[in-house]
């Protein structure tokens, strides 16, 4: 068994195939993890904040609110995307206009640079995958695991849907007329969790 799952190890890393598609496989797999530290030091680099009056910041701690900065020029009231700022102000915060433009900003994180390299991340995938001889890197991936191809997630995920399609509607339906009649919410999206 251990034998077996270190062979797999080796083949999966090219260990099989001649050295000019190992030498390949080698600098596909470090150019990816170069991207994905990057990946991760663009959304940890990230920063963004709104600005609100007191008004806007109705339905928070007065002492949440005394531990915000200030914009110098406008006076009012800066919010980060930081945690210790995002999660309160997203909970309490009554205005739903400045929830959503602050969860927007958080959502942002990492930039347009990180759609870029996600880009350049599924081309490397799928070139790692099909010099190992697969098809598609979804191939590769799932070879070893219960499902064992593409096709099968694939056929699951569809009928997982169709069998929770109905029930889903209607339960937000259900929501939908809950936050109409009890909160004036006409309109449900990510920004009305309060």
């Amino acid at each position: 068994l251990l034998y077996d799952d270190v062979q797999k190890s080796f083949k999966d890393k090219g260990l099989h195939l001649p050295k000019d598609k190992q030498k390949k496989l080698a600098s596909i797999a470090k150019t990816m993890s170069e991207l994905g530290s990057t990946f991760t030091k663009n959304i940890a680099d990230f920063d963004a904040s709104i600005l609100c009056t007191k008004e806007e910041l109705s339905g928070l701690p007065e002492t949440f609110i005394q531990n915000l900065k200030r914009d110098s020029k406008t006076k009012k009231y800066i919010v980060s995307i930081a945690y210790p700022e995002l999660g309160p102000f997203s909970t309490f915060a009554d205005n739903h206009t400045k929830r959503k433009e602050l969860i927007d900003k958080s959502s942002q994180k990492g930039g347009k640079g990180n759609i870029k390299i996600l880009q350049e991340l599924l081309k490397l995938r799928h070139n790692y995958a099909e010099i190992l001889g697969y098809d598609s890197y979804a191939a590769f991936s799932v070879k070893d695991r219960m499902s064992k191809n593409p096709a099968r997630v694939q056929t699951f995920l569809e009928s997982t849907l169709a069998s929770l399609k109905t029930s889903v509607f209607a339960d937000v339906k259900k929501v939908a007329s809950f936050a109409k009649s009890e909160y004036g919410i006409s309109k449900l999206d990510y920004s009305n969790a309060k």
